[in-house]
């Protein structure tokens, strides 16, 4: 029967689990790794509360599977796995500016020049302490 198979395949890799106890701890950054590329092959900026959802999820698998080891070793591995994509989620809604809806034209800008990047169509410049004759309100960015 295919449960009689999944049980001794479930067998097996506890066994192997078991004997590898020592190094259990170097998986670690590995899965943190694995849900940060996860967050960064995604096609779309998933939503701030799906990282932390995902993670609540992994525990409660974990804390339901405390008494069978393979179990409780994949949801630890899954929690990894969760952590390190919620961290990549948080940083980057951390981190996100604010992006133009549309247009805004020819905007006269004073400041201080931080920095200036080439790109491989024309600039990027960072600006600081920046003042500009507004236009109106409803039209400049935030």
């Amino acid at each position: 029967m295919l449960g009689d198979e999944a049980g001794a395949a479930l067998g097996g890799i506890a066994r192997l689990l078991l004997a590898e106890r020592e190094r259990w701890v170097l998986w670690l950054p590995a899965a943190l790794g694995g849900g940060i590329a996860l967050y960064f092959g995604l096609p779309i900026e998933p939503p701030r509360w799906i990282g932390p959802l995902i993670l609540l999820a992994a525990i409660a698998a974990g804390i339901a599977l405390r008494r069978h080891l393979a179990g409780l070793c994949a949801a630890i591995g899954f929690s990894a796995v969760a952590l390190g994509f919620t961290v990549a989620v948080e940083r980057a809604h951390d981190v996100a500016a604010p992006v133009l809806a549309r247009p805004s034209g020819v905007i006269e800008l004073q400041g201080r020049v931080v920095e200036v990047e080439p790109l491989e169509r024309g600039h990027r410049v960072v600006l600081d302490a920046l003042a500009f004759a507004p236009r109106r309100a409803a039209e400049l960015p935030a």
